[in-house]
């Protein structure tokens, strides 16, 4: 439970070739600072007010910084109010597809969109195919919106993403009409520097290891740049601007 934020689309800028006019619509930043007790995993923590004050801070900075990008963000206390401003932002029955993220499992965002209210293209459901997931990889372009997160937000504003299939960052860079990121206030870093750093230590070997991927930050914890049919880092993008249409 967590301030957040959530950027809205913005007029369509001109002087910009069609193809290259970007929704990147609807950015929501899930920030972890608590005023009084969060569940985290399993433990109930509290933040000292000063540190809660300080993340409070820092999140304004990058709030302002995302705005200055064209994004429109929003900000939240709770995990609650997020999912709230998800369907005020997102009318039912819209056509909603997500990339894989423990983010959105954890705030309760994937209960949400398989409630019913949405129609969901789920890359997770039992009885999957891997044919048709590769399908379904190239029709989440044309979905209403589009969920996922970043594996780290700069404080100047730049959403950083690395890739196994790439498909992930394919849809946050093109396709869907809208955009809904969660990210939580710990991804947020003070240069792309420190956010290749946070990827190599902690993003993606958690990852790996969370998806049992044959590599050597699976055993380790250490990113060591390897390359193999299992690595997960292959594309990374860093997004810096919202073109809207």
């Amino acid at each position: 439970k967590a301030p957040l934020f959530c950027p809205k689309k913005k007029k369509k800028l001109k002087g910009c070739p069609k193809k290259r006019k970007k929704k990147f619509g609807k950015l929501l930043v899930k920030m972890l600072a608590i005023k009084a007790k969060m569940p985290l995993w399993g433990m109930e923590i509290k933040m000292d007010a000063n540190l809660y004050a300080v993340t409070k801070q820092r999140m304004a900075r990058t709030a302002a910084a995302l705005e200055k990008a064209n994004f429109t963000p929003y900000c939240v206390d709770t995990a609650q109010q997020a999912l709230a401003l998800i369907e005020t932002l997102v009318p039912a029955g819209a056509v909603v597809a997500c990339g894989g993220s423990m983010s959105l499992e954890q705030a309760g965002v994937m209960q949400l969109l398989r409630s019913g209210k949405y129609r969901l293209m789920d890359r997770a459901r039992k009885d999957i195919t891997p044919e048709e997931i590769g399908a379904l990889y190239r029709d989440v372009f044309s979905a209403d919106c589009y969920f996922s997160s970043v594996n780290a937000l700069t404080e100047d504003g730049a959403l950083v993403n690395m890739d196994g299939n790439s498909n992930r960052v394919a849809a946050l860079a093109f396709g869907p009409k809208e955009v809904i990121l969660l990210v939580g206030a710990n991804k947020i870093v003070d240069s792309l520097a420190a956010a290749e750093r946070r990827i190599a230590e902690v993003a993606a070997p958690a990852n790996a290891k969370r998806l049992s991927c044959k590599t050597p930050c699976a055993e380790t914890g250490v990113c060591v740049h390897y390359h193999s049919p299992a690595c997960i880092c292959c594309t990374m993008t860093v997004m810096r601007h919202s073109h809207t249409t």
